[in-house]
């Protein structure tokens, strides 16, 4: 019993180094509607094209859609999750930066202190 936990030991320290994929996220490929059945509304939301960004809330998406191939990234601060779309399925997901973290945080409040 104790050689089998020396064995277990280092092989369970093997695996706590950060992680590149975020393990409470989707599997690669995942539809984004699943995700956001799985998940619920992200609390923000960024899309890339080309040279140019946007980060917004679901409740304010801007009424000009991006190219369907353009990257979308969701984010969920209850999990500190980002998972990033392309072409509607997922291609990572990850944990939240501390200032992704912080900037989510900045766009809910200002969204929920403009009037309606």
């Amino acid at each position: 019993m104790r050689s089998m936990s020396l064995l277990i030991v280092p092989l369970l320290l093997a695996g706590c180094g950060t992680p590149e994929k975020h393990t409470d996220g989707p599997a690669n490929g995942t539809p984004i509607t699943h995700v956001q059945l799985d998940l619920g509304m992200p609390d923000a939301i960024s899309d890339r094209s080309g040279d140019r960004g946007r980060f917004y809330t679901p409740t304010n998406r801007p009424a000009a859609e991006w190219p369907w191939e353009a990257p979308r990234s969701f984010y969920y601060l209850d999990r500190r999750l980002v998972v990033t779309f392309v072409k509607g399925k997922s291609v990572d997901s990850r944990e939240m930066t501390d200032a992704e973290t912080a900037m989510v945080k900045r766009l809910r409040s200002a969204a929920t202190s403009r009037p309606q």
